[in-house]
């Protein structure tokens, strides 16, 4: 068996056994409430592809601003993709009170949460587009430039085909660790945007129904394993 495979089963190992440990400890003896679970997992899924789906359009805005600056100004690209990637080194807490204090009346539930994740993930999916445009688009942009190809056409039949894979990987990425956000969706999430992790947390919290709050947690990571599965075939791996 190669160690690749042997690492695999390793890891699949090593992030059940908290599952099965629970499961044992616990003994969940029904399961939680199912409108309620379609409905966190309803409102976890909206709010992840929200914010997904912003991260990924001003990511690649931002991207496409920074590779504008001429690469004779080395010192001032890397300056803006240091500040691109503040927002995910700071506790988001600082961003979630900027954005509060900015935001008056701030919409609070899926809209809000989505708001909050772009803001702080935006700036990473920039940083990432940059180095994947480079590497593949760098050559094909000169040579439509030469040959007098419009930006529109470029964008259309070149820059888009060739980076829609990359593109659907950034945003799953972003997808995934949207969904399995906690805090932001606790504090601004409000009664309309209870999530699976902030229904684990009230499962646990409020009601004391800790094989409830297992059989969520199991739910999420099950989704979340079948995303990173689909993200690996995506890319080939």
């Amino acid at each position: 068996m190669k160690i690749v495979s042997v690492l695999r089963i390793g890891l699949v190992l090593f992030l059940v056994f908290p599952f099965l440990f629970l499961l044992f400890e616990f003994k969940p003896s029904e399961w939680p409430d199912f409108s309620e679970l379609l409905w966190a997992f309803k409102n976890s899924a909206m709010q992840a592809t929200l914010s997904a789906l912003a991260s990924v359009v001003l990511g690649l805005w931002a991207a496409l601003g920074i590779l504008s600056v001429s690469s004779r100004f080395k010192f001032l690209r890397s300056t803006l993709e240091i500040l691109c990637l503040i927002p995910n080194f700071i506790p988001s807490i600082f961003i979630l009170l900027a954005t509060l204090n900015i935001m008056d009346p701030f919409p609070m539930g899926i809209v809000g949460i989505a708001i909050i994740h772009t803001l702080i993930n935006f700036g990473l999916v920039a940083v990432i587009l940059v180095g994947v445009i480079e590497n593949k688009i760098g050559n094909f942009a000169e040579l439509a430039f030469v040959e007098g190809a419009t930006r529109f056409y470029f964008m259309r039949k070149v820059f888009l085909p060739l980076l829609k894979k990359d593109l659907l990987l950034v945003f799953l990425f972003v997808f995934i660790v949207c969904f399995g956000s906690f805090a932001i969706p606790l504090i601004v999430g409000g009664g309309r945007g209870t999530t699976i992790e902030v229904l684990i947390y009230e499962k646990i919290r409020l009601s004391s129904h800790w094989g409830h709050a297992v059989v969520l947690a199991l739910v999420q990571s099950a989704f979340i394993f079948l995303l990173s599965l689909f993200a690996a075939g995506a890319r080939g791996v």
